[in-house]
Formats: structure tokens, sequence, C-alpha cells
């Protein structure tokens, strides 16, 4: 349905037409690490993999066997992304200084550590980093609790999305051998579906 409904549009009187490919989230990212620039399979690209796509809002979890996507194993964390992170810090800020953080202000805290009180910078990193600290545990904990054997049988973890800058010193030693997370992991879905665009060009 989705498809027929954006098939065709009409600009300023100009009729365009697309020809548009839906694919599941993460699976951009399950492709920028296995296709080169020009859409085609990578001779080290893992058949079996689990992705991990920590966004603002959700965490999206993957699974890939056989280079397919598998609809066991694979799931989404609804309101359980870097916006929970943000939450925290908002709280503390809050109760600290009476100040109240946008998300996006919290989102910037998170990665800087530092926030601005009538034109004088406040340090909060030692906050940020408990919140990260808590935050990383929990999600490891819960990949743990229900992907755990997946991820003993997979080749590759990708972790990816805006929230793999927070995780990627924190995941668990075992997974340090599978672990893939590529350069800026936030943009890994938009340059995988890139890819796969041109696969099928």
């Amino acid at each position: 349905e989705m498809i027929a409904a954006v098939r065709g549009a009409e600009v300023n009187g100009v009729p365009l037409l697309a020809a548009p490919l839906v694919f599941a989230q993460g699976y951009g990212a399950y492709a920028d690490v296995s296709m080169n620039g020009d859409g085609r399979r990578t001779a080290d690209a893992p058949d079996d993999a689990l992705v991990v796509d920590v966004g603002f809002n959700t965490v999206d979890v993957l699974n890939i066997e056989g280079g397919r996507i598998a609809r066991a194993g694979s799931d989404t964390l609804d309101k359980c992304g870097v916006s929970r992170m943000c939450e925290e810090l908002q709280a503390a800020v809050k109760a600290k200084k009476n100040i109240r953080l946008t998300p996006v202000e919290a989102a910037a805290v998170l990665r800087t550590g530092r926030y601005r009180v009538y034109g004088c910078e406040e340090d909060c990193s030692a906050e940020t980093g408990e919140i990260v600290g808590r935050y990383a545990a929990w999600l490891c904990n819960e990949l743990e609790s229900r992907w755990e054997e997946r991820i003993k049988r997979a080749a590759k973890l990708i972790l990816v999305g805006g929230g793999a800058h927070y995780l990627k010193d924190r995941m668990p030693e075992r997974y340090r051998g599978m672990l893939v997370i590529p350069d800026e992991p936030e943009y890994a879905n938009a340059r995988g579906f890139c890819k796969l665009v041109r696969r099928e060009a």
C-alpha cells in the first residue's frame, strides 16, 4: 500500500514518477558494512549478523541469517533509545539548576558534558558519564537476556545509530572480536540505502 501511495505524485502540475524500494530499518546499516560504493557485496560481508541500531527514540534489532532478514529475532525497543538518557539528564539538570533542557539540548549536553547558565559553562561530565554508564549497562543486559544466543552464533554484531557513539567503549569484552561500528554510525542506514539503490539501478 505504501509503495502504491508514493509511486506517483504531482508537483506544480508536473507528474513525478518513482520506483520506491522498501527495506526494514537497520537493513541499510547491514548493507553499509556489507557492500562497496557500487552496491556489490564485499568479500568479507557477513552472512550472519545482528544489527543493533540505537536511534533517538527506538533501538531496532535486525537479525540477518544467510544474508537475509529473519523475522524471528528482529524487534524494536520503543522509547529506549538516546531519548531515555536525555530524559534522565533533563531531570537532573532541572533538579540541580532549575533549567529545562529541550531533548535536542540534552542530547548535545550528553555529547559534550557541558551546558551554559547565565553565560557560564557548567561541567556535568561526571553526571553524563554516570547516565551513559547506566544506559549502557541496561542495554547490554537487554541484549544478553533477549539475544545472547543469537549473538553467540552470529559472525558480526553491527552497532549503529547515534547511540553507538555512547556505547562503543562500553560494550562487553566478549563482543569485541565481532563488533563492527562503521564511521559516523548515525549515517550507516542512509549510506546503505544509497548502496542498495545503486545495486537495483
